[in-house]
């Protein structure tokens, strides 16, 4: 019924796109009209349990009937776009259309095999709904399967929210230094890389001390600054001396995970505190650090350049009574609202674990999983507040007290952090905390962006935080010859002398300066990535030949300045055109020098 063939991969702007893709065609054979199968196309589509295809994600006017293969491409790249962002995943690009007498497919991607394989997986699957022919356990094996390389292969979702707000704001980012997690926002002198929420600018030294619990508390405390009481528990014989100084109730954490693994908070009693240490030992194999409780609302300060920039209460994970199910129900039928694969689909909010951290709270409470709750009584499954193990996030930004802002200020400029986020517990976020006894409890170098979304931020206000103003493009010339001139281009390109802070790139090696730079593989965008990830780069000259253009498009989605040779296919000429805030074509009588210099001359 469909033959697919394997099309071009874009690594820029293309005829298709105005951002990299990967492409499929097909020669499509007669397709019987079914009157079932529009519906079985839209059963498969809808599916909240696999991965649905949103309402405005649904191509518009679309026709199963008289023209059912169009329809049909058309749903695939859609539902393939949708596939490989349900995981992990900051894809823009897909659509259908009919070219050279072939239908056509195509999606973005992060890495092109795995989109590749998602979209041809999309086509057998959308074709095999409306003939009738969908085997629906293989199908979500396969489904699985794509997941789990996306969840290894795609930015994770705090990249993801940046993205999204890079965007908006028109910032181009990719890859940086070819570390997993690491990307790059912006260009050259004006690119920042982040990992995670954390950036580049941040003080090597500040970081390492938000890496060990202890090593916070003990800066927190000689920067006078409020901290519970700790102790560290090396061995079994040093628990009871921990008790000692710390005093009951208190909270048992690992020392070097985050996340709130392993935490439990709220220990009156010596036995429970056996019992929080040995849990928190289940997590890690490092130290346990035995801290004062202290009691209150846990609340996440955010702090940007060292300017308070929010505040998020965390709840802990809870459930409410209905006077006949017991906690394991209620705890399932929050989970059934939470996709356990899917952090977008659920705002950000995780499923509850019931854990052994989960059993000694409730424990304590005299609590256990069958207890039935009677109805309208709400009961905290876990002691600790983070989203990571399914609390829930408000925002409370107005309510902060100006003192505890600027103590959370004085935190990250002590730290030389850039973005820092400070938990701090209290029973009441609008007063001063030698008026409730609040403290702080942790600091973390990397804030989670996913709390703000799910306590009502857009994605686009959380993941701004991240991106300072100064952050966005360098001026950029492109200039694109015949196949034949280029050659001698490049030449007097390689030779030429170059300012300091001017680069030069084709679509196999790149200059700076008077530095060559050779690029680690031959990827048609790699020698451009590799040169706007220079943070001395002030502007850059971008050389290609016509075929270079046709076959994987233009690697940047903006440039000031082109200049086009004369006879160009009207398809690159015209996306060149689409490229560039000014456009000029290169005189025939025009030598390889003289059309760098064009290239070079100064910008308006």
């Amino acid at each position: 019924m469909i033959k697919i063939k394997s099309g071009p991969v874009f690594w820029g702007a293309n005829h298709f796109s105005p951002a990299p893709i990967v492409t499929l065609s097909g020669e499509v054979g007669h397709i019987t009209p079914r009157p079932l199968g529009q519906e079985a196309v839209e059963d498969l589509l809808s599916n909240r349990h696999t991965v649905p295809l949103p309402p405005t994600a649904w191509p518009t006017d679309v026709e199963l009937h008289d023209d059912a293969a169009s329809g049909l491409f058309r749903l695939a790249a859609a539902w393939a776009h949708v596939i490989l962002n349900e995981v992990r995943g900051s894809i823009t690009e897909h659509g259908a259309q009919q070219h050279d007498n072939r239908l056509w497919a195509w999606v973005g991607f992060h890495d092109p095999e795995l989109s590749l394989a998602v979209l041809g997986f999309a086509l057998k699957t959308v074709f095999g709904a409306y003939a009738g022919a969908l085997n629906r356990d293989q199908m979500e094996k396969e489904l699985q399967h794509y997941f789990k390389l996306c969840r290894a292969r795609h930015p994770d979702y705090q990249a993801c929210i940046v993205m999204k707000a890079a965007r908006a704001r028109g910032i181009p980012y990719g890859p940086a230094w070819g570390m997993p997690r690491h990307w790059r926002f912006g260009e050259g002198e004006h690119s920042r890389v982040l990992f995670e929420s954390s950036t580049i600018e941040d003080g090597a030294l500040g970081v390492k001390v938000t890496r060990s619990k202890a090593v916070i508390k003990n800066t927190l405390l000689m920067l006078g600054l409020p901290a519970p009481r700790g102790a560290l528990i090396h061995k079994t014989e040093d628990i009871d001396p921990a008790i000692k100084k710390v005093g009951l109730p208190c909270v048992t954490k690992p020392l070097d995970l985050g996340g709130g693994k392993g935490v439990t908070a709220g220990l009156y009693k010596t036995d429970e505190v056996h019992r929080g240490i040995a849990t928190a030992r289940a997590s890690s194999k490092g130290p346990v650090l035995v801290e004062q409780f202290v009691e209150g609302d846990d609340h996440r300060l955010i702090v940007i350049n060292g300017t308070f920039a929010g505040a998020i209460r965390r709840d802990p994970a809870a459930v409410i009574g209905d006077g006949h199910s017991t906690i394991r129900a209620l705890v399932d039928q929050v989970n059934k609202e939470r996709f356990s694969h899917s952090l977008i689909r659920s705002n950000y909010h995780r499923q509850i674990k019931l854990d052994e951290s989960a059993l000694l709270h409730l424990s304590t409470r005299g609590l256990t999983p069958e207890t039935v709750l009677p109805k309208g009584q709400r009961m905290n499954v876990r002691s600790n507040a983070n989203l990571s193990t399914g609390g829930t996030c408000t925002d409370v930004t107005d309510l902060v007290h100006p003192v505890i802002r600027q103590m959370s200020e004085s935190i990250a400029k002590a730290l030389n952090i850039e973005v820092l986020g400070a938990d701090y517990v209290t029973n009441d976020i609008s007063k001063p905390s030698d008026e409730t006894g609040g403290s702080f409890i942790e600091i973390n170098a990397t804030p989670g962006l996913d709390a703000m979304v799910a306590a009502g931020w857009t994605e686009e206000r959380a993941g701004d935080l991240c991106l300072p103003p100064d952050v966005g493009r360098v001026p950029k010339s492109l200039i694109i010859v015949k196949d034949d001139d280029l050659d001698p281009l490049l030449d007097v390109a390689e030779d030429a002398s170059w300012p300091q802070d001017m680069g030069w790139a084709c679509a196999t090696w790149a200059g700076l300066g008077k530095i060559p730079l050779s690029p680690p593989s031959k990827a048609p965008n790699n020698a451009i990535e590799m040169l706007l990830q220079h943070r001395v780069l002030a502007r850059a000259v971008l050389i290609f030949g016509e075929s270079e253009i046709s076959n994987h498009g233009i690697p940047v989605d903006h440039v000031e300045q082109a200049y086009l040779a004369n006879g160009l296919s009207p398809s690159v000429e015209t996306l060149a055109s689409s490229l560039s805030s000014h456009t000029a074509h290169i005189p025939d009588t025009a030598s390889p020098q003289q059309i760098l210099d064009m290239a070079r001359q100064p910008l308006d």
